[in-house]
């Protein structure tokens, strides 16, 4: 089924800072030096995007380029089960999943999918989950 972009997406150009040339449609952090991302391994951490492409080679010094959602509706690769309307949290392998309790989020889905597929999310980096 087709998904028609309601929401224009913020697309950031950011350095890697890691090895990036495989993270198309992964969640990222922020890198250790200014203006560079990472992948993110940790629902603790405080994510601030999506990869939307991968990097051209495998430098980490911030001197490749790659595009990073930071706002908008984006494609994410999802890691577990994606509910349309519910929001999103990292998942094994830098992807999303539904949201648990006292985490960090990406996004709201906009689409519901399930581990593997591509799936829209309108990306608010920055949320937390309460306690429910």
């Amino acid at each position: 089924m087709a998904f028609a972009m309601i929401h224009e997406p913020q697309i950031t150009p950011l350095g890697a800072g890691a090895d990036l040339t495989a993270g198309k449609y992964l969640i990222v952090k922020a890198g250790t030096v200014d203006g560079t991302v990472v992948v993110a391994t940790a629902t603790s951490e405080r994510l601030i995007g999506v990869l939307q492409t991968n990097a051209a080679t495998s430098a980490t010094d911030g001197t490749e380029s790659v595009e990073v959602c930071t706002g908008g509706v984006c494609l994410v690769r999802a890691g577990g089960t994606v509910t349309r309307g519910l929001a999103q949290m990292f998942s094994t392998g830098s992807k999303v999943e539904d949201a648990g309790t006292n985490v960090n989020t990406i996004g709201i889905a906009q689409q519901s999918g399930v581990s593997g597929d591509l799936v829209s999310i309108l990306v608010t980096p920055g949320g937390t989950t309460g306690t429910g």
